[in-house]
């Protein structure tokens, strides 16, 4: 998108602030009209879409838990008057203009009132400390929301705050430019030129502060430099010194907190035993379960760097600790009984806080969970890549040649450049991911592997592109196939692509010499990074950075990589937050989402979707500790444990986590068995209690009615079902499928008194008419990864949301409406879990039985992408799932638990089975 682009987008989506739905028309009229103004002739069409997609965007307030202990008063902050939130308006006016949707910025405003107002205020007489977490989603926009609470607790009276950002430069120096943008008003580079330095962000003309009159916070660290403790001493200044607030933006890093902790001990504390500094302190700490969390043992020292956390908190009378993670399985394993030398750890007692992200958010829930989005992931062939990238290769690892997925990965991101520049995008940043080695050897290889590739592959294009006979070229013809197969047959309706004719000429005009708005490099992120990664210069200079970005660990944990449309991934770790933090594909993708691809293996992909899963569960706990008024540290968190070995956290983050039988209901549940097995003699046996079972109930009394989708019967005694279900084999490894399915059987056993009688229905395909054979039944085609001895079905389920519908009458659907309007009303979004509903109209549970033929999909080394059918009973492969109606209680699942859950589940009379410690020393 063009700078003349966003001058006209802007103002347009600020027009509408407050209308979410403007029509197609009123839109079209207004940007003709801006676009006159400034005198615009371009293609008004991506601006129009860039404008629909802003103001139909939607944001829900965050939800949480707090701490009552000290009957906190959260509505002290209504003692700061509008006229006194100088920074808070301006930062807000700011995002506005930056072409942020006004009723997001709104929201994200709403949210830190909310999150402020868990802090405390900064004038009481009274010392407090208090912790908290807010827990946010990978690229959603933690930064946009703590800048919000920095700005909102500066103009309440906040004197002194840390920002510790991460453990890496470059993400230090990211986080401190927004700084400088969102709070300061000055570029940050030489602290010794103080009021010298240029005017930027809020510094400018926002909201109802002139430029020359804004309050410009005074800040200690620069882009280029973190915390000097020598510079600090020298200025011989103390925090009282200072009548703007103070901020910092620090590495976590022991040398830099231990340095931090001396100057704020020698130069701003009396140095009496037990001094305090008088000044109200905010540390926010991004990715708090980065390197904050004490990894000792209990009884031992806790780590260095969460130590000076800690003795950095206690130096202040009045301090507030903020976490900042979309990975917060680590933190919600501290011990919150847990001191060391009278310092508190960093459990969240106090509160915490969900953010939700906004509608437009591109992130897991969509990309692996949801099928319209399928398409994104690309499955890369496994023994192909482990033979140049070995998943326990070393430092020495000599990489002689890309495999062809890589190849073919770059290819598609040049594709995704020339369809960008085609819309008009030009001058915006475009960028790819490589993440397969945490090696800087390795990386520095690849780098120049993919450099070469790209020289060779631009040669090709520009001196046989305009050729007649090109497509003989077999780069080109590569180019035209990847085209073709990755955007022309994956294309939705509403959505058109360009001629590979405009996109052949927009490949010559990408490697040819030609004058352009955008730069193009290849870049190694890590921490001996000499070539850094500066999106910022580029968009100083209105040029936009087309960037391949080749790394590891450092691409793992906040830094953000502008415009990212392809990625490619291929690493064996098995923690569920690295796992997530690696996804630097999640973010905001506005006008491009449908060009963003992501090369992952099938277990890669199936252990996303099962990381996707427990994070919604953590959030939805949250929900449920709100409506019952618990706190953090009166109602334990819980993470479902993972059947394909992923670990939740790092061992040595979770040595509080332990193993239970938990008390748990599958009340308005749906159980599934996704995982398919290999072993025939199983298949073909549990075939044959399929068909026992329909011969049974066909000739029995039992009501019966058919559809085009099943083979349903009513009121069926819930004995015959359990008998059945206790006779179906599931195969090895896996009982504990679906978070252990045996215990939805334990859990029917346990309701049948209430529950005599329940439904089953045969799924089948296209049936007309009364189905008087068990071969008549036409199994499902699926589409599945492959494991050591199953098959996981797509997305992690077996059917679909329509297939609960099986088995309720017309009276009870006649109500399914009214539901709907109901649950939309409650969550404010259109989009309605419909097996939901159904299980809210049920009032028996529901048996689900499938006969699956699966199919395989690999990509070869060629990177032909095919539907592989599976050598299988020639019947299908039979599972099955349980599907719960609301209103019972009391089952048992495995979970991870923290130390909370730990203590109140001791004390309860319900623990039948300690399983053991996940983490020994």
């Amino acid at each position: 998108m063009n700078y003349d682009q966003n001058t006209i987008i802007n103002p347009v989506v600020n027009f509408f602030n407050g209308n979410t739905n403007p029509t197609d028309e009123e839109v079209k009229a207004k940007v003709q009209e801006i676009a006159g103004f400034f005198g615009y002739t371009g293609d008004l069409d991506p601006i129009i879409k860039s404008v629909q997609a802003a103001t139909n965007c939607t944001m829900e307030i965050g939800s949480y838990i707090t701490s009552d202990e000290d009957e906190h008063d959260i509505n002290w902050i209504n003692r700061i008057d509008s006229s006194e939130r100088v920074y808070a308006n301006s930062y807000e006016q700011y995002l506005k203009n930056e072409g942020m949707p006004p009723v997001i910025v709104d929201t994200i405003s709403k949210s830190n009132d909310e999150v402020l107002s868990l802090l405390d205020d900064p004038y009481k007489t009274e010392s407090f400390q208090r912790r908290g977490l807010v827990i946010g989603d990978v690229q959603s926009g933690k930064t946009s929301n703590y800048l919000s609470l920095i700005t909102k607790a500066a103009d309440a009276g906040y004197k002194f705050i840390i920002v510790i950002a991460g453990i890496h430069n470059n993400l230090r120096k990211q986080t401190q430019q927004r700084i400088d943008y969102g709070f300061i008003g000055r570029e940050s580079f030489d602290l010794r030129k103080k009021d010298n330095r240029a005017k930027v962000g809020v510094g400018l003309k926002y909201g109802k502060v002139p430029d020359e009159n804004y309050p410009h916070p005074i800040s200690l660290t620069t882009q280029d430099a973190d915390f000097n403790s020598k510079f600090a001493n020298q200025s011989q200044t103390e925090i009282g010194d200072f009548n703007k607030p103070v901020i910092l933006v620090i590495k976590k890093n022991t040398h830099t907190l231990r340095s931090l902790e001396k100057w704020l001990r020698t130069y701003n504390t009396t140095h009496q035993k037990g001094s305090k500094i008088d000044a109200p302190m905010l540390m926010i700490d991004d990715e708090s379960d980065n390197a904050s969390i004490n990894t000792n043992k209990i009884e031992d020292d806790p780590t260095v760097t969460n130590n000076y956390l800690r003795k950095i908190l206690n130096l202040f009378s009045k301090s507030c600790y903020v976490g900042y993670t979309a990975t917060p399985f680590a933190n919600i394993f501290i011990d919150p009984e847990s001191y060391s030398d009278s310092y508190e750890d960093l459990f969240p007692k106090d509160f915490i806080y969900c953010l939700n992200a906004p509608s437009n958010y591109f992130g897991p829930q969509k990309i692996f969970l949801e099928d319209e989005y399928e398409r994104v992931r690309i499955p890369i062939y496994k023994d192909e890549v482990e033979e140049v990238f070995p998943s326990k290769h070393k430092t020495t690892l000599q990489v002689k040649w890309l495999p062809q997925s890589m190849k073919n990965a770059v290819l598609t991101f040049v594709l995704t450049k020339a369809i960008r520049n085609l819309r008009g995008q030009s001058s915006s940043h475009c960028s790819m991911l490589i993440n397969v080695s945490t090696f800087v050897n390795v990386q520095n290889q690849i780098s120049n592997h993919v450099s070469s590739y790209l020289r060779a592959v631009g040669n090709e294009i520009v001196l046989n592109g305009a050729m007649s006979d090109n497509d003989q070229n077999e780069v080109i013809s590569k180019f035209k196939e990847l085209y073709i197969k990755r955007f022309i047959e994956k294309a939705q309706p509403d959505e058109i692509y360009p001629s590979w004719e405009s996109i052949l000429a927009e490949l010559v005009s990408i490697f040819d010499d030609s004058p352009k708005d955008y730069d193009r490099d290849v870049f190694v992120v890590n921490s001996k990074t000499q070539k850094p990664l500066d999106y910022s210069e580029y968009s100083r200079q209105k040029r936009g950075l087309m960037a391949i970005v080749i790394g590891g660990f450092s691409l793992s944990r906040g830094l953000t990589i502008e415009d990212l449309t392809v990625s490619y991934f291929y690493r064996n770790t098995q923690m569920y937050d690295t796992l997530l933090q690696m996804g630097r594909w999640f973010g905001y993708r506005p006008e491009y989402e449908d060009l963003c691809r992501i090369y992952m293996t099938d277990q890669a992909y199936a252990w996303y979707q099962h990381i996707t899963k427990a994070v919604e569960d953590l959030r939805d706990q949250v929900a449920r500790m709100h409506q019952i008024k618990a706190t953090p540290k009166d109602f334990g968190l819980y993470v479902q444990s993972s059947d394909d070995g992923l670990l939740v956290t790092a061992r040595n983050k979770s040595r509080r986590g332990q193993k239970f039988e938990v008390s748990r209901s599958f009340s308005g549940e749906l159980k599934e068995l996704y995982l398919l097995t290999k072993d025939r003699d199983t298949q073909e046996n549990n075939y044959g209690l399929f068909e026992d079972l329909w011969t049974s109930l066909k000739n029995s009394q039992v009501s019966n009615t058919t559809g085009r989708s099943a083979d349903v019967f009513i009121d069926v005694n819930t004995d015959t079902v359990l008998d059945f279900l206790h006779s179906f084999t599931t195969g090895f490894k896996l009982e504990a499928v679906s978070f252990g399915f045996s215990n939805a059987i334990n859990y029917l056993e346990k309701v049948r008194s209430k529950h005599s009688k329940m439904d089953i229905s045969f799924i089948t395909k296209g049936i007309t008419g009364e189905i008087t054979s068990f071969d008549n039944m036409n199994p499902l085609q699926r589409k599945v990864y492959e494991d050591e001895d199953s098959y996981k079905l797509n997305k992690a389920r077996v059917g679909s949301q329509q297939d609960e519908k099986h088995g309720l009458s017309e009276e009870e659907l006649a109500f399914e409406e009214r539901l709907i309007e109901d649950e939309r009303a409650e969550t404010g979004k259109d989009k309605v879990n419909k097996a939901v509903i159904y299980r809210k109209l049920r009032n028996k549970p529901l048996l689900l039985l499938y006969l699956i033929k699966p199919n395989l999909q690999k990509e070869d080394e060629k990177s032909e992408s095919t539907d592989q059918e599976v050598e299988c009973y020639e019947k299908g492969i039979p599972t099955l799932a349980l599907s719960f109606p609301f209103g019972d209680d009391n089952s048992k699942v495995t979970i991870l638990a923290n130390v909370v859950y730990d203590q109140n589940q001791i004390d309860e009379s319900d623990i039948e089975s300690y399983v053991g410690e996940e983490n020994e020393a």
